[in-house]
């Protein structure tokens, strides 16, 4: 079995930049205090990062797309909490809503702080594996828009191939955040690069310190590379 961790990353849907105005009175649409004729390294998509050091991508999952959703009738989808009865006020709802074709809904994930706790949502393809290099992502999104300061370190994505575990990200350090359109404010595709084949995908939402945390996960999404 060959095992594969790579940097999660995050692509942001619909994030409006408002445009402010540096000292000079030219148009700031980064609010870095410097004006945008002068600006050699503006910041798109307001995460603090540069454009220079930061991605442009725009990302969106749909039928046609170059991301598409893994949705019925060739897909079922199951979950679990992993901590049990130790986490009584662990929940997954209205997981069935991941594969669906309304990508407007979405399954919530909710766990308790601390203990080690996790709920995991797991979307498998039974006819025919992706194969090749790809990217394996799912729509996320949460009430307090905090992914990249909080949240994002708690989740995990691994690929399985047959029931085995291919490949999974590793979140230890914020990854990029890149801006993108089409689709409402606060939603956002956590993805990784996979070499390996696989035929089924699991998001897993671990439990953070001191934090009640809810992720809503409305659709996992393949793309070849």
């Amino acid at each position: 079995m060959r095992f594969v961790r790579a940097w999660l990353r995050i692509f942001v849907i619909a994030i409006g930049a408002s445009t402010a105005h540096g000292a000079s009175g030219q148009a700031d649409s980064d609010g870095d205090g410097a004006g945008d004729a002068g600006d050699t390294n503006t910041d798109t998509d307001g995460d603090g990062i540069g454009d220079v050091c930061d991605g442009t991508t725009e990302v969106t999952c749909a039928v046609g797309n170059t991301f598409e959703p893994i949705i019925l009738p060739n897909a079922s989808v199951a979950s679990a909490i992993d901590g049990g009865l130790l986490c009584t006020l662990c929940t997954i709802a209205d997981e069935g809503n991941v594969i669906d074709a309304n990508l407007a809904n979405a399954a919530r994930m909710t766990v308790t702080p601390s203990g080690g706790h996790a709920a995991l949502i797991t979307v498998t393809k039974p006819n025919g594996a992706h194969t090749g290099l790809g990217r394996i992502g799912c729509i996320v999104e949460n009430s307090a828009d905090s992914l990249a300061l909080n949240i994002l370190p708690a989740i995990t994505i691994t690929t399985y191939l047959g029931g085995v575990m291919a490949e999974s990200s590793a979140t230890g350090e914020i990854p990029d955040l890149l801006n993108a359109t089409g689709g409402p404010p606060g939603r956002r595709i956590a993805t990784f690069d996979t070499s390996l084949d696989f035929n089924a995908a699991e998001i897993k939402f671990a439990s953070i310190t001191n934090v009640n945390s809810q992720l809503d996960v409305s659709a996992a999404c393949h793309a070849p590379r």
